[in-house]
C-alpha cells in the first residue's frame, strides 16, 4: 500500500514542471571528519595596485565546518568577488550559504539552509532561497556515494531591468 502511494506521488511530481538555479553545496562540502571541531578552508585574497587608475579586487572563498556533538553540522560556504578600476565597480558577486545539518541515524539527515547570491556586473542585483532538504545514503563506498533526497525551497531573484518583475519560486523536490 504504501509502495503504490509513493510510486502515485512520484508520478505526479514527475508531471509539474520545476524552474529553479541553486547551489547544491554537496560538491563543495569537505569529508566531515569527526575528530576535528572546526574543519575546512579560509582564502582571503587582497590586491591592490596603481595603474592608468587604482585597481582593487577583493576576493574570498569559504568552506568551513563546524561539528556539535557528533550529529550535527553547520556548514558555511561562501564565495565573494570585488573589483574596481577607479571609481567604477567592474566585478560584484558571490554567494553565501549556510547550512544546518542533523544526522537522525547514520545514513538519514535533514538539513535546512538559507542562501544569498549576487552578480551585480551581470544584472542580478540578489537571489535568496531557503529551504529544508533530507537525503538519504543508498550507497556508501569508498570511491563513490548515492543518495536519495527530497525537500521543498523557496527562491526570491531580483534583476535589474528588462525583467519587470521579480521572480517567486516555491518547489518541492524529490531526486
Amino acid at each position: 500500500m504504501i509502495k503504490k502511494i509513493l510510486l502515485s506521488l512520484l508520478v505526479l511530481l514527475a508531471h509539474l514542471p520545476i524552474y529553479s538555479q541553486m547551489l547544491f553545496s554537496e560538491n563543495l562540502t569537505l569529508d566531515i571528519d569527526s575528530t576535528k571541531t572546526i574543519q575546512g578552508t579560509l582564502l582571503p585574497v587582497l590586491d591592490f595596485k596603481t595603474e592608468k587608475e587604482n585597481v582593487l579586487t577583493l576576493k574570498n572563498t569559504a568552506n568551513l565546518n563546524l561539528l556539535i556533538k557528533h550529529k550535527r553540522v553547520i556548514n558555511l560556504i561562501n564565495k565573494l568577488e570585488f573589483s574596481t578600476y577607479g571609481k567604477k565597480v567592474t566585478v560584484s558577486g558571490g554567494y553565501v550559504h549556510v547550512e544546518y545539518r542533523y544526522l537522525l541515524s547514520r545514513a538519514f539527515e535533514v538539513y535546512p539552509y538559507a542562501e544569498s547570491q549576487w552578480a551585480e556586473s551581470r544584472g542580478m542585483e540578489y537571489k535568496i532561497s531557503t529551504g529544508l532538504l533530507s537525503r538519504y545514503r543508498i550507497i556508501n563506498k569508498e570511491k563513490y556515494l548515492m543518495f536519495a533526497s527530497a525537500g521543498m525551497f523557496y527562491e526570491f531573484e531580483k534583476w535589474e531591468d528588462p525583467t519587470p518583475n521579480a521572480v517567486h519560486h516555491m518547489f518541492i523536490v524529490v531526486a
